[in-house]
């Protein structure tokens, strides 16, 4: 997530916490985060998901938003749905997609859209390129979530990343 210096707790598979913010693949609603206030205390950011991933994530939605936002937690939006980052085409697509999830809880401008890449999934520039390019002709701010194979750290950047050669 990005918390440098930060310590990390994992709960469950399902639910990890840092210092300063938390990373949930469920709704958040007042019982997990009085459990979270209570072992953690208040946190500054949540990552939660666009849409639901079968299995692996329930997305977020407007209700649950509201909560964490009327508690002072601001949502890193993340999209999720991708297992093969490769290719233009593939990056514009889930582009697109993330940009429909995101109009769709009705997510305001210039929110940075991160799209997770696990590091076991094939990746290349190419699907960077589609991802960005999209993102930043659209109201959002293109982002990347990127775990480096062998390492629990993320990469995480929402700034261009490369640069064409």
């Amino acid at each position: 997530m990005g918390m440098n210096n930060q310590k990390r707790v994992t709960v469950n598979p399902a639910i990890t916490f840092y210092g300063g913010g938390g990373d949930s693949a469920n709704y958040t609603g007042e019982s997990l985060y009085s459990c979270v206030i209570d072992h953690f205390d208040q946190q500054k950011i949540w990552e939660r998901y666009l849409g639901t991933k079968e299995g692996v994530s329930a997305g977020i939605n407007v209700a649950e938003a509201d909560y964490l936002h009327g508690n002072d937690i601001q949502i890193l939006v993340i999209y999720n749905h991708v297992n093969d980052a490769r290719g233009f085409d593939n990056g514009v697509d889930h582009a697109e997609q993330g940009i429909i999830l995101a109009e769709a809880l009705n997510i305001p401008d210039n929110v940075a859209l991160f799209v997770d890449i696990e590091s076991d999934y094939p990746v290349d520039s190419a699907f960077l390129e589609g991802w960005y390019e999209i993102l930043s002709t659209s109201s959002y701010t293109p982002a990347f979530s990127i775990k480096k194979a062998n390492s629990p750290k993320r990469t995480m950047r929402w700034e261009k990343i490369y640069k064409r050669i």
